[in-house]
C-alpha cells in the first residue's frame, strides 16, 4: 500500500501526462480514500486466488500491470512482479504444505514469464538468480520508512500494559518458526532477574504458519498482543532497544521501522538485514542465544543514547523512502512507452 501512496503522489508531476493508472480491488475490499491521481474500480465476483489469477486479467486484458505483493497472474506477460523473497524455497519449514506447494509453483513461473521482476533486495536478487538463473529487467527496490515517521505515537499503551518508566526491549513476532521467536524468549529467561523486560507484539496465522511454543514465559516476559500502527511507534520510541532474530528474511522491515525512530536494533547477522539495516544494527549469529543475550544486556548497560549518532538516522530515512522506490518502479515499467 505504501507503495500505491507513493506512485499516486509521483503522478502529480507532469512527466506521466497521458498514462492512466487504475488500481483493481475485488468488489469486497475497501477503497483508499487518499487517492488523487490513481483511479479506483471494482472488479469480479471472487476474492484471493481465483481472483488474482482468472477475474483480474479480464478486467486488465492488454494493459501494463503491476503487481506489489509477491504473486501475480501466471497466464499474463505484459505485467511486473514484485517477488519479496523466496522463503517457501529457503525455509520450507515454516509454511503449510500446500502454501509451500502453491509458491514453488508460482513463483519460478512469474520469475520467467513476467515483461519485469522486481524484488526488494539485493539479497534477494541473487538468491533468486541462482535458483532460478539470470534474466534481464531484474530490478531492486528497497522498502521505505517516511510510514512510520508520519504516524503520531499512542503513548497509553504503556500505561495499559504497565510500560510507564520502565526499561525494556522490544520484539514483534510471528508464530513462523524462521523469526525464530525461541530466542527472545531464551534470552528473557536468561536475564530473569537482571531487570531487563521483554515486551512482544504480533502473532501468527495458524492457516499459514506451523505453530510453536511462544505461550511459556517468565514473569520479565510482557505479550502486548496485536497492536497499531500509531502504538507500535509509540514501542518503537520508548524501548531501550528491538530485537528481531530472524533465521530468514527478503529485507525486514521491522527493524528499518525501528532505526527511523532511533530505536538501536539487535538483529541477526544474516545477509538481508545487514544490508536493510546498512549496518546501523548491532549483530548476532542467530543461533547463539549467549551472544544475543549479552547484547541486550549491553544495550541497557550505555543506553540507547549511545547506540548512534542522530546523523545516522537521518541519513537513513533520506536513503530509504517508497518514493525513491516508485520512482525507480515508474522508471523502468513506463520505458517501454516513451
Amino acid at each position: 500500500m505504501e507503495v500505491i501512496r507513493a506512485i499516486d503522489l509521483e503522478l502529480s508531476s507532469n512527466r506521466y501526462d497521458g498514462f492512466k493508472f487504475i488500481l483493481v480491488l475485488p468488489r469486497g475490499i475497501g477503497a483508499p480514500t487518499w487517492l488523487k491521481n490513481i483511479v479506483c474500480v471494482k472488479f469480479g465476483f471472487f476474492s484471493g486466488f481465483f481472483w488474482e489469477q482468472f477475474e483480474l486479467p479480464l478486467r486488465v486484458k492488454s494493459g501494463f500491470m503491476i503487481n506489489l505483493c509477491n504473486t501475480a497472474p501466471v497466464l499474463k506477460k505484459n505485467q511486473v512482479c514484485v517477488i519479496h523473497d523466496v522463503a517457501t524455497f529457503d525455509v520450507p519449514f515454516s509454511y503449510s504444505l500446500m502454501f509451500r506447494s502453491l509458491y514453488r509453483f508460482l513463483i519460478p513461473l512469474l520469475y520467467r514469464r513476467c515483461r519485469y521482476v522486481a524484488t526488494v533486495s539485493n539479497f534477494s536478487k541473487q538468491r533468486m538468480i541462482s535458483l532460478f538463473g539470470d534474466r534481464a529487467d531484474f530490478n531492486v527496490l528497497n522498502e521505505g520508512v517516511e510510514h512510520i515517521l508520519r504516524t503520531s505515537p499512542d503513548f497509553s499503551i504503556l500505561d495499559r500494559f504497565g510500560l510507564v518508566n520502565r526499561r525494556f526491549c522490544f520484539a514483534v513476532a510471528s508464530a513462523a518458526r524462521h523469526k525464530n521467536f525461541e530466542l527472545i524468549l531464551r534470552a528473557a529467561s536468561m536475564l530473569e532477574g537482571s531487570g531487563i523486560v521483554f515486551v512482544i507484539a504480533g502473532g501468527g496465522d495458524d492457516k499459514v504458519f506451523k505453530g510453536s511454543d511462544l505461550y511459556s514465559v517468565g514473569d520479565n516476559v510482557v505479550r502486548v498482543g496485536y497492536v497499531s500502527d500509531n502504538e507500535l511507534k509509540a514501542l518503537y520510541l520508548s524501548a531501550e532497544c528491538f530485537l528481531f532474530p530472524s533465521l530468514y528474511e527478503g529485507y525486514g522491515l521491522p527493524p528499518t521501522e525501528a532505526l527511523a525512530c532511533m530505536c538501536p536494533i539487535v538483529v541477526s547477522e544474516i545477509p538481508s538485514l545487514i544490508e536493510s539495516s546498512n549496518g546501523l544494527g548491532r549483530y548476532f549469529p542467530p543461533t547463539d542465544c549467549v551472544a544475543f543475550s549479552k547484547i541486550i544486556a549491553n544495550v541497557f548497560d550505555t543506553g540507547r543514547g549511545c547506540f548512534y549518532l542522530a546523523g545516522d538516522q537521518e541519513s537513513y530515512v533520506r536513503n530509504n523512502t517508497w518514493a525513491a522506490s516508485a520512482n525507480k518502479l515508474l522508471s523502468f515499467v513506463l520505458k517501454d512507452f516513451s
